[in-house]
């Protein structure tokens, strides 16, 4: 037993980092080409997208009621966040045939679309009704910027509207144990 145990005693590794590592280290090998996309890389965003969302519920849907202005740089302020958001996954969402990717991926880039359409309702939704609202006088700038606001909120509605009709239509609809898409 002890034979054994010597032929397989070996010498342990150094500590090495990362960043140590070269690719003379790894004898000249280099990865080249883009790299595999991650299957985690959709929940990373959906995660950083309801950070925002949940600044938007306490920020703009908090208990005290928000001024038209405060409302107005609040929803600029997040709408600027979600674009930014958007911008840094423009390359997975504005994938030109969403069909060519794996399934996970479809999937993900499906969920990654609608969630953002829904985080921009939430960011103008205020806005709908806002002229119904008693007590609530605007000026003319502001009336132009919440008309915009309120345009904003149409057009994700309208996207998810596309999203769930081309669904419908590429028979791409998926279950769940809580509601069948």
């Amino acid at each position: 037993m002890e034979k054994f145990i010597d032929s397989v005693r070996q010498v342990l590794p150094a500590v090495t980092n990362d960043s140590d590592i070269t690719s003379i280290v790894l004898g000249g090998i280099s990865p080249s080409g883009p790299q595999p996309q991650s299957i985690m890389l959709a929940a990373v965003h959906q995660a950083r997208l309801s950070k925002i969302v949940s600044g938007v519920l306490k920020d703009l849907y908090g208990i005290r009621r928000q001024t038209i202005g405060a409302q107005l740089r609040i929803s600029r302020q997040y709408d600027g966040q979600l674009h930014q958001w958007r911008h840094n996954i423009s390359q997975f969402l504005d994938s030109t045939d969403a069909s060519l990717l794996r399934m996970i991926f479809q999937r993900q880039h499906t969920a990654l679309r609608l969630a953002y359409a829904h985080a921009k309702i939430l960011v103008h939704r205020p806005f709908l009704l806002g002229g119904l609202v008693c007590g609530n006088k605007s000026s003319t700038g502001d009336q132009i910027t919440i008309e915009k606001n309120i345009g904003e909120c149409i057009d994700a509605a309208c996207c998810i509207a596309q999203i769930v009709h081309g669904m419908c239509e590429g028979k791409q609809m998926f279950q769940a144990f809580w509601v069948c898409f």
